[in-house]
Order: C-alpha cells, then structure tokens, then sequence
C-alpha cells in the first residue's frame, strides 16, 4: 500500500463516539504525530468486519530504522480520555513486492503470520515466490508488498492493494490459490486476516 520501505503500522479500538474520535483523530493527532522528523504521511482504514476497527499506516523515512520508533502518542491521559483500548503499534520493513500498486487504494487486505524462527527463510521464499503470484493471478488482486517487523511480533506482514472489498475473494481462481500449503505446520502464530476501507489520506490534504 505505502510506497515508503519503512511504515508504522497502528491498530486501536475507540469506545466514545465514532464522529467525534475521528474528528479529534484527523484534525489533531495525525498532524501531531506527522509533525514529527521521519514520519513522512499516514493513511487511515476502517475495518469492514473484525478488530481493530481503526488502522494506520504511516510512512517513514528508512533512516529511522535504526532505532525503535516511538508510536504515539497516548501519553498523559490521552487512551483514558478518548476511550482507546487495544492499542497494537509495529515497525516494518518493506522485503517484497509485486503487481500493480494503486497511488490511493480504496480497500486493502492485510495479513499478519508469525514463522517458526528456522523456517522464516524458506517460508519467505514460498511466499514471494509461489504465493504471491498466484494470489495475485487472481481477479481483483492488484498488487502486494510484504514487511518485516523491526520491533516485535507478529514478523511478517502482507498488504494487499483491491479492486473492491468482495469480488477478490469470491473466485474459484482465489479458492484455488488461498491457503498455506505445507507451510502450515511450521505456522507459529496467524493473528489476522481483516479487510479495510480507506477513509483519510494525509497525503491529499
């Protein structure tokens, strides 16, 4: 989704009321949080089904990985009072792409996988070389980038560029091609499969 090879990537729930989180959230925390040196832009999801309802991607500048990059933010009080819970923030690297990249897609699928540690290797390997074409032969798939964290779990992350939010996974091409294949024993930790809808842009404001 980013074209940055360095993205933050924050997922939260918020128990007050939608309009007003987002309001506050937009018009005063992503310009704080973007005011900072490296962080260079930030696109915000909203999930279609599933938690965390709220995900963002920011974009950074690489010459940040050199050290943990302090997400965010709630501090003094801020997650009490604007009813954050489940706060989830990583760093990834970019480590593989391919297909077509859409400059401001409407809907992503993002996939989230921990790897038994001696696997990784030949895991990465069946993913960008076996998976990833045939997930994206599939009708509206458009195209993939896959990270690696830089500060934690879950290791790998896959964002994947749609054409909308249900043709993509209702194909015989796509029920053909899903799935983990003999790599599922080697399968450590799946922590998501979720579908989001873009809904702010920093980068067209």
């Amino acid at each position: 989704m980013a074209s940055a090879p360095l993205i933050h990537v924050a997922g939260l729930d918020a128990e007050m009321d939608e309009e007003a989180f987002n309001e506050w959230f937009v018009g005063e925390h992503l310009p704080r949080v973007l005011a900072r040196p490296g962080w260079l832009g930030a696109r915000c999801f909203e999930c279609l089904r599933g938690e965390p309802h709220l995900l963002t991607i920011y974009e950074l500048d690489p010459r940040l990985s050199a050290t943990r990059v302090s997400a965010a933010p709630f501090h003094y009080g801020i997650a009490e009072r604007r009813g954050i819970r489940d706060y989830h923030a990583r760093t990834y690297r970019q480590i593989h792409e391919a297909g077509e990249h859409l400059t401001q897609p409407a809907f992503i699928n993002v996939v989230t996988v921990d790897i038994v540690a001696d696997h990784a290797d030949t895991f990465n390997r069946w993913y960008n070389e076996v998976h990833f074409p045939e997930i994206l032969a599939c009708p509206g798939w458009l195209g993939g980038r896959r990270y690696e964290c830089v500060d934690g779990e879950p290791r790998f992350l896959a964002i994947y560029d749609l054409e909308d939010s249900t043709r993509p996974f209702t194909t015989p091409e796509y029920e053909s091609a899903v799935g983990w294949d003999d790599q599922v024993e080697n399968i450590r930790g799946y922590h998501g499969f979720r579908i989001y809808r873009l809904i702010h842009d920093s980068h067209a404001v």
